[in-house]
């Protein structure tokens, strides 16, 4: 989910996030859902945390994520009701 500068701190974010939440909640192969911004970003950060993502620790898990530019940071909302890997 990308917000043009001149939709931040508007409902925009909100209901992208909304929209992208209800969205993984409906279907049943999705287990979380997965977000990556860049490492500097600390409105992006931000944002994702409120709506309770959190960070996913590439060397704890021993493998990178495929698809991740170097100098992201990727984050994880597990599926309501699942529990966390």
């Amino acid at each position: 989910i990308h917000v043009l500068p001149r939709y931040r701190g508007t409902t925009v974010s909100r209901e992208l996030m909304e929209a992208a939440i209800q969205w993984s909640e409906g279907e049943p192969w999705q287990d979380r859902l997965l977000s990556g911004f860049p490492a500097h970003s600390l409105c992006a950060r931000r944002l994702l945390e409120r709506w309770g993502f959190q960070l996913i620790d590439e060397k704890e898990r021993g493998q990178r994520i495929p698809g991740v530019p170097s100098g992201y940071v990727v984050v994880e909302r597990p599926r309501a009701g699942r529990t966390e890997r």
